[in-house]
């Protein structure tokens, strides 16, 4: 009888998911059945018209209305000489409240103070015109903005100083929170050729600049000196993350692994920074979930600009085989030259895979005569083709099922199935009359082996001739 063999085929299966769209339904009704119960306050809507001094309507104001007895504030919307603001009826303003109104443009102000009264808060509104007071007759007025060098007003000024380098006399202007210009009014003497120092800071970016006043400045009584500050450090930003491949049209990124070998997955992020894409000094991702990945953090390199502040920044890492299955979160921060940072976050679903792997490609018993009984032995050393190793590839626990067919010669004569067993690891033999699944519970992991052994039994009478069959593996999950 000459050699028989047994082909071997392994199988494989994957299988992901994510559920719970019940349960986020039901508490989405929750809460929105809990918020319609809620109270909603009442709004309360100051409004007015400011007009110059001399009577003419003031286009564009700056108007900023203050809560006396809590320190809140708000700036007034304008349009034209008319202003208005909304505020929340017993919550930002209360009967007896006093309430100040500020109101300016160019050189003219004023400030009111108004008590709040019960009819006004019932009615919902207070109308208050303003009319702008001229400074005092005598004055001197210097004026200005602060800019930064992008561009951007300083719109949170923390102080503007003024010296006539002259005199030596000093002034503290007056500034307003969310806005960028100043005021001063001088009621000492200046004089034409006068030299006035202007200092203007954030609290962490100040600069000075010199005026020398003009006679035509003198004349009409005001100077306008603008300032500019080094550019505000603006911290990057990560506007966008995309991880690809994604290996299925489910909900978010699903990327499924390769079994036996590592799955590359690539990383690309868009970053802006205020200050120039070239301010970006590094962008780096960290990728964390249920196994340590061994590539994380991954260096991203620039790859080409947007515009002059945005660019794309590209990475990729590898997620082995045997890596669990589950949420992986990559977390990409952008630093810039000056060390500040910016963060953002995505994710992907790393699915299950469920897989094995066989050294031998075919079995064979040899030459077995009739009444004979014939065994190949496996082992755990996946380099000896001929001792049947089996090795877990997929990211689960799994245990092996094992089934058969008839082996057949070339004439037609059969050896059933049930003359074939078959085990795994060192459980019990199972003739392969009908499916057998061996509860081996295989763990993950980068190379995890079991040996698979096989046994054929000829019953006395069969006919020689040299006989086939197939024997597939499966793996299947526990």
């Amino acid at each position: 009888m000459r050699e028989m063999i047994t082909e071997m085929i392994t199988g494989m299966r994957m299988k992901g998911g994510i559920r719970g769209w019940a349960l986020l339904m039901i508490l989405l009704a929750s809460l929105m059945s809990t918020v319609s119960t809620l109270a909603q306050p009442s709004p309360f809507f100051i409004n007015g018209y400011v007009f110059h001094a001399n009577g003419t309507a003031c286009d564009a104001p700056l108007v900023k209305i203050t809560n006396e007895n809590t320190g809140a504030h708000w700036t007034a919307e304008t349009s034209q000489n008319m202003y208005g603001c909304i505020i929340a009826n017993g919550m930002d303003v209360n009967v007896s409240e006093t309430l100040q109104i500020y109101a300016w443009k160019d050189v003219q102000s004023k400030i009111i103070h108004h008590t709040v009264t019960e009819n006004e808060t019932e009615d919902g509104i207070l109308c208050m015109n303003i009319t702008l007071l001229n400074p005092p007759e005598t004055p001197f007025v210097v004026q200005g903005a602060v800019y930064y060098e992008t561009g951007e007003p300083c719109i949170n000024l923390t102080g503007v100083t003024i010296t006539n380098k002259n005199t030596g006399n000093t002034w503290n202007a007056e500034i307003h929170e969310g806005f960028n210009q100043y005021m001063l009014v001088i009621s000492d003497n200046v004089s034409e050729g006068d030299v006035l120092e202007i200092n203007a800071t954030d609290g962490s970016s100040r600069n000075s600049t010199t005026h020398a006043v003009s006679s035509g400045e003198i004349d009409s009584g005001i100077v306008s000196h603008n300032v500019t500050l080094p550019a505000l450090n603006m911290a990057p930003s990560v506007d966008s993350i995309l991880i690809t491949p994604d290996d299925d049209v489910e909900e978010g990124v699903q990327i499924d692994p390769q079994p036996g070998e590592n799955k590359t997955v690539n990383i690309s992020a868009v970053v802006r920074d205020m200050n120039g894409y070239d301010d970006i000094s590094s962008v780096i991702a960290t990728i964390t979930g249920q196994s340590n990945v061994a590539d994380s953090p991954v260096i991203l390199h620039f790859v080409s600009n947007i515009d002059g502040n945005t660019a794309i920044f590209n990475g990729s890492f590898n997620m082995s085989f045997y890596y669990e299955s589950g949420i992986y979160t990559v977390t990409v921060n952008a630093t810039d030259k000056s060390g500040a940072t910016g963060t953002n976050t995505s994710s992907f679903n790393y699915r299950e895979a469920i897989a094995l792997r066989m050294d031998a490609v075919s079995i064979s018993f040899g030459s077995v005569d009739p009444g004979e009984y014939c065994e190949v032995s496996g082992d755990h050393d996946f380099a000896t083709t001929d001792k049947p190793t089996i090795q877990n590839i997929g990211n689960t626990v799994i245990n092996v099922k094992i089934s058969g067919t008839n082996l057949t010669s070339e004439e037609n004569a059969v050896i059933e199935k049930r003359n074939i067993r078959a085990r795994v690891d060192a459980l019990s033999y199972k003739n392969l009359s009908e499916e057998r699944v061996f509860d081996v519970q295989m763990p993950i992991g980068n190379a995890v082996f079991e040996n698979i052994d096989f046994s054929l039994s000829v019953e006395r009478g069969t006919p020689p001739g040299n006989y086939e069959g197939n024997v597939t593996i499966t793996a299947v999950s526990v």
